[in-house]
């Protein structure tokens, strides 16, 4: 068996996403052999993430008090995931899928529910408690190909008995708090090292 972790969006987003998408047809052309799991991710985020992602970057620009946050209209919708939920879906598919059989396989991760970038960042932005960020929405143009409405059918993982544990706004908060811990430790350090 292989569990392959895939990504929502359309192959023409960019290279990334191309290589996701081939990847996943390689795995669809094996599957005569073994059995392949795709498992496609919607927007997923949480606590220690890579600094360059989208959410990350954000929050930590938040958190610092940038004086303002340069983005698209935000009119686009993402479907928003925890990272806890993401594991807990695929600890759920690993634990239902029949191992030793050949095929393919996909489940969609994700809450099943789309938020705009529009009103994730302004939730985001009063969670923080940094009301004098200017968010200036419409600085950035929106990549090739963006798509606009993203959601992720959920069914085949509610069938399985997986649901998310977390919502948006909790999922927000503890992102946050984690990452105004890290910059006070960083604030300590700095102190202390003089």
């Amino acid at each position: 068996m292989f569990l392959n972790t895939d990504t929502m969006l359309d192959k023409d987003v960019s290279a990334y996403t191309l290589s996701k998408r081939q990847f996943r047809e390689w795995l669809q052309s094996s599957s005569r052999s073994i059995l392949g799991v795709n498992v496609a991710l919607e927007h997923f985020f949480g606590p220690g993430d890579d600094p360059t992602k989208f959410v990350s970057d954000v929050i930590s620009n938040l958190v610092i008090g940038v004086p303002s946050i340069a983005l698209t209209t935000g009119i686009q919708r993402r479907d928003f995931v925890y990272v806890d939920d993401v594991v807990d879906a695929i600890i759920s598919i690993l634990g239902h899928v029949e191992h030793g059989s050949d095929g393919y396989i996909e489940y969609e991760v994700g809450s099943g529910i789309s938020v705009s970038v529009r009103d994730f960042v302004k939730m985001a932005r009063e969670m923080s408690g940094s009301a004098s960020t200017f968010l200036d929405f419409g600085a950035v143009p929106f990549r090739r190909n963006e798509p606009m409405d993203v959601r992720a059918d959920v069914s085949r993982l509610r069938a399985l008995g997986w649901s998310p544990r977390w919502s948006l706004r909790a999922a927000l908060e503890e992102t946050i708090r984690v990452e105004k811990l890290k910059l006070t430790r960083e604030s300590q350090l700095e102190v202390a090292c003089g």
